[in-house]
């Protein structure tokens, strides 16, 4: 026990002594003079200056893509999709437009009719408005016109009256007087007076009232039916303006509609227009990389696609850039036009000077998850020339130059000390424990990732640990390269449902299968449902088109009779009119004429004898009463005479102003009808053609719709479009991943197995980018298969991918794609042993290079440059040279320009920096 302890103690000691500096040693500070300048590192990626995307505009299938690799110039056709869905959605949404386009025409032609027969009506309703105030006005005007006259003309005969049963009056109050009078004559005059002055009285009151007033009876039916007329003109001109509004407001809604429609198949059209897609510009085509559900792999003709996804790129062959993340710590350093060099990791040897054209303006999340985390801005930088043999995606290191002098003067020499060696404390740099002390005068410029820089002061400068020299030799360089890998059919074929709905069969996986047959059916039940649905409607509109068509026969003859009617209803009132204008009672005038002559000789007669007896007055054989007698019986002739002149005059002067007008009015209200009644037919015969139509249009589309379906029928056997073996991988479905079998719901275009020709494979690997160079197409390697051990296959480089794909997250370095062939180039072998299965994995081996003696360059012994690698000797001469290849772990091996034996300086941290 105590042995134990003394020993551990006794170590102990040991270690702490042979730890500790000895008392006055001390390492020189690596430091060097050279050039200030002040280098921001970044990683970046190579990528073309100018790339176009190609996204599907529809979810779909590919129907042809170029090749990758393929150079392919403005115009050229890089890819079409199907489009056998969209084609059937345009036919379906072209029957909908048709109907729309119906529906529009019937719209605006019912619109335009009902215009013009509400318009008719309310023309109609405006002239029996006039009509009915002609005849309100008539009934106003109206008078007893013959009354009138002949009470006027009553009125000197009254008064002759008057004065003459005044005067017998006064006769017999004269013969009373002498005794010779009877009172009871008296009593008779007396009331004949009386009578005579109150006939007189009314007449003279009786004039002006039949000269003021109507008759009411005749007037208040009248103006009833004026009022009526005028509620329905008010009534016409509401439905006038209200149809206006309706009709323009169900045509807009019509039109809205087809535009609607005839968008969505212009919009459909140009979809399968836009399916033929062309390059842009001259470039690469590169094949997407996207995950359709059942593998990660370049897409080919067959795969699902949909809108978003990269399905081609066409990359310009001539410029490229480098695309840096800068964080915001570094970004402030950073300028448009800065120089930069770039050194991309598959060839380390190589320097591509460029400069930054285009920083962005926001910052941008590193994790979304953290969005208060780090954050960085994206830069591009073009570079002067493309990196020979580079594929697009390739990392590198990026060293932004952003200061080249010193600050606040003019000299570009500064001292530079490994910062390795130094500390930073109390706002200085001091030297680590074991190295030489720091002047203390020096000035600090600044820092970068490996070194810090100070203002040179002279002789006290402290001392450079001298560099390690090596001598180049030659060597035999032997490298072999051993990456696992999965076997995958060269040929296959993608399998997807070429309608959504429920899986009735599927083949077993594994099953072998030649073109033709069926391995899976879709589920019909609801189709066939739908399809008989289908035929029974279109039979129901099969009978509705022959009834409508019967029908519409019967309105259009009702409507045409109508019109015949109003023609002849309009014929009629003409006829009424011409006859009012020439009517006249040739009897009445003939008895007025007659009556006329008659009261001419009575009065005639009467005015002679009046003569004779106002002679015989005069000589006093004739008395004033028998006198006034005379004058009363002439007035009475004349009063007559007037009266049958007034008769005469209407009678002979035909039909008055207001009947004419009235008359006028029937014919125009006629004219009305039969206008309205012509519209109304043509509006039953335009009618009926669109309603014909719109229902032949209906039985088209639901013949289209069953015509899809008998199609979708005839699609459920989904039948193997090549040789091969029925594949199923793992999908995921309701939440888990497992294989499709019967009674699954699949989605249209989604594919759910494919068919392998597992006769011929191929196996891919993923290279890491700094390897890639070595797998060149026709390079031979060695495969392996875990299910026959100790057996090697022959196999050759195929392929490789044009694009490098870097996932920071997963790997530093980027990865390319290989594809193996199995057998030789010129002998290719599809399946060499049954071993081979698709999707098994194997190792594959690959000489990358097997050199018998090379000229070999330490990775630490050379530095690249613009004009090429180039070695420092131990006297500080730059020497450059050709390299053959570079490797990772072997250095740089030498093509020309240097010899063996060359001495030269290891650049390492602690001693020398770039």
């Amino acid at each position: 026990m105590r042995i134990s302890v003394t020993i551990i103690l006794a170590g102990i000691v040991f270690a702490l002594q042979g730890c500790a500096t000895l008392p006055g040693v001390s390492r020189s500070l690596p430091s060097r003079i050279g050039p200030y300048r002040e280098i921001t590192l970044q990683r970046g990626i190579y990528i073309a200056a100018h790339k176009i995307d190609l996204t599907p505009p529809i979810m779909t299938k590919g129907k042809f893509l170029a090749e990758d690799g393929q150079h392919g110039n403005k115009g050229d056709t890089v890819c079409e999709l199907v489009v056998a869905l969209l084609e059937e959605d345009v036919q379906q949404r072209s029957a909908d437009r048709a109907a729309a386009r119906v529906a529009f025409m019937k719209a605006e032609g019912i619109a335009s009719f009902n215009h013009s027969i509400v318009g008719c009506r309310l023309e109609r309703a405006r002239l029996e408005l006039e009509s009915k105030q002609e005849d309100e006005d008539k009934n106003r005007e109206m008078r007893d016109w013959g009354r009138i006259t002949e009470e006027t003309e009553n009125i000197p005969v009254q008064r002759i009256e008057l004065d003459l049963a005044r005067r017998r009056l006064k006769a017999l109050e004269r013969l009373d007087e002498r005794g010779l009078g009877a009172r009871s004559e008296q009593l008779i005059e007396r009331k004949n007076v009386l009578l005579a002055e109150l006939t007189a009285s009314s007449t003279q009151r009786l004039l002006p009232w039949l000269n003021e007033h109507i008759d009411q009876k005749q007037f208040f039916p009248a103006f009833q039916a004026r009022e009526a007329a005028s509620q329905a003109l008010s009534l016409a001109m509401t439905e006038f303006v209200t149809g206006e509004k309706n009709g323009k407001a169900s045509v807009e809604a019509a039109r809205a509609n087809l535009v609607e429609t005839d968008e969505r198949v212009t919009w459909l059209e140009s979809q399968i227009a836009s399916a033929v897609m062309r390059a842009g510009t001259p470039g690469i085509c590169l094949r997407g990389k996207p995950a359709n559900g059942m593998m990660s792999d370049r897409i080919t003709e067959g795969d699902r696609v949909y809108p978003g996804m990269t399905i081609l790129s066409i990359q310009d062959s001539d410029d490229f850039v480098v695309e840096m993340q800068v964080a915001e710590r570094d970004f402030a350093r950073l300028a448009s036009g800065a120089a930069l060099r770039f050194t991309p990791d598959a060839f380390p040897e190589r320097v591509i000077p460029g400069r930054i054209n285009e920083i962005t303006l926001m910052a941008q999340e590193a994790d979304p998850q953290n969005p208060m985390g780090e954050r960085f801005f994206e830069v591009r930088a073009m570079l002067d020339a493309p990196v020979p043999g580079l594929p697009t995606g390739g990392a590198g290191t990026v060293e932004i130059m952003t200061s080249s002098a010193l600050p606040g003067s003019t000299a570009s020499a500064a001292l530079f000390i490994g910062r390795e060696a130094l500390a930073f404390r109390d706002n200085r740099w001091e030297a680590l424990a074991g190295f030489q002390e720091l002047p203390q005068d020096l000035e600090y410029l600044g820092k970068n990732y490996l070194e810090a820089a100070f203002r040179p002061s002279g002789s006290l400068i402290p001392a450079a640990a001298p560099p390690r020299i090596v001598a180049l030799e030659k060597h035999p360089g032997v490298r072999a390269v051993s990456l696992p890998g999965e076997v995958r059919p060269r040929r296959r074929a993608l399998i997807a449902p070429p309608f959504s709905g429920r899986l009735a069969m599927v083949l077993e996986d594994g099953a072998k299968v030649t073109k033709g047959d069926v391995i899976a059916i879709m589920e019909t039940t609801d189709i066939d449902k739908e399809s008989a649905d289908l035929a029974i409607q279109i039979k129901t509109r099969g009978e509705q088109l022959d009834l409508l068509k019967s029908k519409n026969l019967v309105e259009i003859e009702r409507a045409r009779r109508k019109a015949q009617i109003a023609e002849g209803s309009l014929e009629v009132a003409r006829l009424e009119h011409s006859m009012l204008l020439t009517r006249r009672d040739e009897d009445e005038i003939i008895n007025l004429e007659k009556n006329r002559e008659l009261i001419k000789s009575r009065l005639h007669v009467l005015e002679e004898q009046y003569v004779l007896e106002n002679d015989l007055f005069k000589r006093g054989l004739r008395s004033d009463l028998e006198l006034m007698s005379t004058r009363l019986e002439i007035a009475k002739q004349k009063r007559d005479a007037a009266v049958n002149k007034s008769k005469l005059d209407l009678a002979t002067d035909g039909p008055l102003p207001h009947d004419v007008h009235l008359s006028e009015l029937a014919v125009k209200q006629a004219e009305s009808d039969l206008t309205q009644a012509r519209l109304e037919a043509a509006m039953a015969s335009f009618s009926s053609g669109v309603e014909e139509k719109a229902l032949a249009v209906d039985l088209d589309a639901l013949n289209l719709k069953r015509s899809i379906k008998e199609k979708r029928k005839v699609e459920a056997p989904i039948h193997s479009p090549r040789d091969g073996i029925l594949m199923q991988p793992e999908v995921w479905k309701m939440g888990r991943l497992s294989k499709v079998k019967s009674g699954d719901k699949l989605s249209y275009g989604v594919p759910f197995m494919h068919v392998a020709d597992a006769e011929d494979l191929e196996i891919h690997l993923e290279v890491s980018e700094m390897d890639g160079k070595f797998f060149t197409p026709g390079r031979p390697v060695e495969i392996t298969v875990k299910s026959a051990a100790g057996r090697v296959f022959p196999g050759f480089v195929d392929r490789s991918g044009l694009i490098i794909d870097t996932d920071n997250r997963d790997r530093q370095d980027g990865f390319i794609e290989v594809f193996v062939g199995l057998g030789s180039p010129g002998a290719r072998v599809g399946l060499p042993d049954p071993a081979f299965r698709p999707g098994g994995t194997c190792e594959i081996k690959l000489v990358a290079y097997d050199i018998a003696e090379a000229l070999q360059v330490p990775f630490n012994a050379f530095r690249p440059s613009v004009s090429g690698p180039v070695v420092v000797d131990e006297q500080g001469r730059e020497h450059s040279f050709s390299p053959l290849f570079t490797d990772g772990l072997n250095g740089c091996f030498v093509a020309s320009g240097i010899d063996e034996g060359l001495r030269v300086r290891l650049f390492e941290p602690e001693k020398d920096f770039r």
